[in-house]
């Protein structure tokens, strides 16, 4: 994939989105105990303690 991006001020090592063919490959899974953060407006009274 980086070949399509231009080498001049290295571009080509920025991170840049797959094309919709790849985006399956590209996911990396959530870390272990991670929570998915709560909606508005649930998120507006409660909170995440340790």
């Amino acid at each position: 994939r980086w070949r399509r991006y231009d080498r001049k001020r290295l571009s080509f090592r920025e991170r840049h989105c797959p094309s919709v063919s790849e985006r399956k490959e590209c996911l990396v899974p959530p870390p272990e105990g991670y929570k998915i953060p709560l909606q508005w407006p649930e998120s507006r009274d409660q909170c995440w303690y340790r």
